[in-house]
């Protein structure tokens, strides 16, 4: 199982992103799930270098860690990388909402950050919406 640990500080601004594990899904090389959690992770990092915001990095096999720095000088920077990381985690929870017998997303800290409830494309056409409104032409 992919494990997942959001921390958050005291306003609810997101510190740390923890990946552990492997899907166990299908095996090595062919684990759609475990693929999915390795591109938003590695897209997390390619932007967070983009951003230019302070951020601590280690990663080994089956582990990713990303910690934000404190105190950046750059305070718009922080929010983008923030922001980038929010969008991360949302991805995981679509994950999460699908394959919730091999990724567990959990979030400590941040009491008065309201976790947002993830319903994936194929949850919500099980509950009989259509996944993507048509545009008008």
């Amino acid at each position: 199982m992919i494990r997942v640990l959001v921390e958050r500080d005291e306003a609810g601004e997101l510190t740390l992103l923890e990946v552990e594990g492997h899907a166990g899904f299908a095996p090595r090389g062919r684990d759609i799930v475990c693929a999915a959690v390795s591109a938003l992770v590695g897209t997390a990092v390619l932007g967070l270098e983009r951003v230019g915001a302070p951020f601590e990095l280690e990663e080994r096999e089956g582990f990713t860690r990303i910690r934000l720095g404190p105190g950046a000088a750059d305070l718009d920077a922080r929010r983008r990388a923030a922001d980038l990381l929010e969008a991360v985690v949302l991805g995981l929870r679509a994950i999460e909402a699908d394959y919730g017998q091999h990724v567990e997303v959990a979030v400590r800290g941040g009491e008065r950050h309201a976790e947002v409830a993830v319903r994936s494309p194929a949850v919500r056409a099980q509950e009989g919406r259509r996944q993507h409104p048509q545009r008008a032409r």
